[in-house]
């Protein structure tokens, strides 16, 4: 089976690495050739292209999961 990444989209690795797809280039002679443009939410360095291979086990999660984990929430959540 496929899967299917979009642009937004946030991943999770079982290590708790999470990284969100910024771009996505698809090879179209070779499927497993496709790269993600991705920045890591956790260590928050500048983005790189790595193969969609690289991401085959991680889970799709939530934005506000994301910022349960990095305890960074929007200001529009927090009740001054």
């Amino acid at each position: 089976m496929k899967r299917k990444y979009e642009k937004g989209m946030l991943l999770q690795n079982t290590s708790g690495d999470i990284i969100r797809i910024l771009d996505i280039k698809i090879n179209m002679a070779d499927a497993n050739d496709t790269k993600l443009l991705m920045i890591n939410c956790i260590q928050r360095k500048m983005p790189t292209w790595e193969p969609v291979t690289n991401f085959m086990n991680w889970i799709s999660i939530t934005e506000e999961k994301l910022w349960e984990t990095t305890g960074i929430y929007p200001l529009s959540l927090i009740h001054i």
